[in-house]
């Protein structure tokens, strides 16, 4: 029986939402702090024919000075604009910046958030110094993702939140598997779109993160590593692909690996040990590691850059470049034409401008006198 017919067969809907709400204000599972707080969710569950469960991977109730708000989590918002048809791109994700391409019903538009930008609008600023939930760069990275996620979802489709804010605008950094109070990772516990939200069917390849809408909910018997894996891993699995920039044979090889052809197939147990492998990979490309499979440190640093490299400046870093600091992308594509092209670079130079244009310091690369790679080995190719 599915939770459809549950609720179907409520018979006085009075008793029910005061049952209800006792069971999820004494479970704290929204964060509920009183009794009301309980009814109103237990309201809201009725109304959406949603179970309890449901609910919080979308909604989160935040208490503040103001008083308490229903918050929408960042990653719902964006599978809400996913499964409209919406399409984003990851330029920045790190604790200095976030910065997204979303686009929608013909728009192309860029959002961003910067460290700089939080600290000037006096959003880090605690009682004792910094607050908590600033205090490290992955933690940053989280807080400026969730701001410019709502705030380009807000601009581009307000439909998807309906006047809703994330944890992360007032302030709070949530944990999906601990108490709301504690600040430790980013949301990971999300599930479908607001009830307002219909899927597109039919929707041309790539606009849907291996299927947005969330099946039936599992048998409470059913053990994790067989059920099939959540929306919300879905998303994140295919955020950290676009993050990594892999093409689609990279991704199929990834899938096929694990013995499947698509996300959606992949159980709950496949799916966490999927994301902490790219989790692992992001970390380290954000450490200023190389991206290059194992046998890429055997390529002298004199050889040519790798397609990889090429690919990454030319679709993500130099188009971010052009927009955010049009100067130095004026003087940076100055000095390449005149020593020649991308490819042209070593894979040394190559390594040595991706990191220069992450952190907008090209300093040592205009002062460097460019040579052409030494074509002894061969460049380096995907994975």
């Amino acid at each position: 029986m599915n939770e459809l017919s549950v609720y179907e067969r409520i018979t006085d809907p009075i008793k029910a939402i005061e049952t209800l709400g006792d069971v999820i204000a004494k479970s704290r599972i929204f964060g509920c702090e009183s009794l009301e707080q309980g009814k109103v969710l237990a309201w809201e569950c009725l109304a959406r024919r949603t179970p309890p469960l449901q609910l919080k991977e979308t909604y989160h109730l935040i208490n503040t000075s103001q008083g308490t708000a229903l918050t929408m989590r960042a990653d719902a918002m964006l599978a809400g604009f996913l499964s409209l048809g919406g399409r984003h791109r990851i330029i920045q994700r790190d604790g200095e910046r976030a910065a997204v391409e979303m686009s929608y019903a013909g728009q192309t538009v860029t959002f961003e958030c910067t460290y700089a930008d939080a600290k000037e609008a006096g959003l880090t600023d605690g009682k004792k110094g910094e607050k908590e939930n600033w205090s490290s760069p992955r933690q940053r990275m989280q807080m400026l993702w969730a701001r410019t996620v709502s705030d380009g979802v807000r601009a581009m489709a307000p439909q998807v939140c309906a006047g809703k804010y994330t944890p992360e605008d007032f302030g709070r950094n949530l944990d999906a598997d601990h108490d709301p109070q504690v600040v430790d990772g980013q949301v990971v516990e999300i599930s479908t779109p607001p009830a307002t939200v219909e899927p597109l069917r039919n929707k041309p390849a790539g606009t849907d993160p291996a299927g947005m809408e969330a099946s039936q909910a599992a048998s409470d018997s059913t053990a994790v590593g067989s059920r099939e894996c959540t929306a919300n891993q879905r998303v994140q699995i295919e955020i950290y692909f676009d993050e990594l920039l892999l093409n689609a044979e990279q991704r199929d090889a990834v899938l096929r690996k694990r013995g499947v052809g698509v996300v959606r197939s992949l159980t709950v147990a496949q799916a966490d040990e999927l994301l902490a492998a790219l989790e692992r990979k992001a970390a380290q490309m954000l450490a200023g590691e190389s991206k290059q499979p194992e046998d890429a440190n055997q390529t002298p640093v004199s050889g040519p850059a790798s397609q990889v490299q090429i690919d990454e400046l030319k679709k993500t870093l130099l188009p971010a470049l052009a927009q955010s600091h049009p100067d130095l992308y004026a003087k940076l594509t100055a000095k390449i034409r005149a020593f020649g092209k991308l490819a042209d670079l070593t894979f040394e130079q190559a390594r040595s401008l991706i990191q220069q244009v992450k952190t907008k310091n090209l300093e040592a690369f205009f002062a460097a006198s460019l040579e052409k790679p030494v074509l002894t080995a061969s460049a380096v190719t995907d994975p």
